[in-house]
């Protein structure tokens, strides 16, 4: 099935508890090191949690539904 729409994006996104989170901000600006530390936190407490992928993401819409793809 082809999405709606796709876009290519950059920030770091990952997912925890079912939860999706993109970290949007110029270069250097530390998303990745935040990520890391969201990740380790909610390991720590039991949520489920993974990294889709860092510097770039491409974003796509399936009628209400957006799904995240690292590159």
């Amino acid at each position: 099935m082809k999405p709606d729409a796709e876009d290519w994006i950059h920030a770091t996104g990952l997912v925890i508890a079912g939860h999706g989170l993109l970290l949007k901000g110029p270069s250097g600006s530390g998303k990745s090191t935040l990520a890391r530390r969201l990740l380790e936190m909610a390991r720590a407490r039991g949520y489920p949690s993974a990294l889709i992928g860092d510097d770039r993401i491409k974003i796509m819409r399936y009628g209400p539904t957006l799904l995240a793809e690292g590159h």
